[in-house]
């Protein structure tokens, strides 16, 4: 399934996804891309609550988590890992609606 990013606390990975960055303007005319400041943003479903919720669906312990601001607002992006599998399901983060799970064998 890739590359996995195994984080010693959810916590402090979450915290540096907090920080945001800002516009990223490119003077060749291309495409802007534009970014929220995740630190100003309320959810509301906590990252913790996200993470129960995605632990209701497979038992296994949290390698990563990521919010992004998708096509539907802003989602957790979640991956559990057990001893023999893998999971990753879509949470959003406004309305706690399940958007689907993948699991793999490891």
């Amino acid at each position: 399934m890739g590359k996995r990013m195994l984080m010693a606390g959810a916590g402090a990975v979450f915290a540096a996804l907090l920080a945001g960055c800002g516009d990223n303007d490119d003077a060749s005319g291309g495409p802007t891309r534009t970014t929220t400041d995740l630190a100003d943003t309320d959810v509301a479903l906590s990252w913790r609550d996200a993470v129960a919720l995605a632990q209701e669906s497979f038992d296994g312990d949290l390698a990563s988590i990521e919010l992004d601001d998708g096509r539907e607002g802003l989602v957790y992006t979640i991956e559990l890992v057990s001893a023999d599998e893998e999971y990753e399901t879509v949470i959003g983060a406004d309305d706690e609606r399940v958007r689907g799970g993948d699991r793999a064998v490891r």
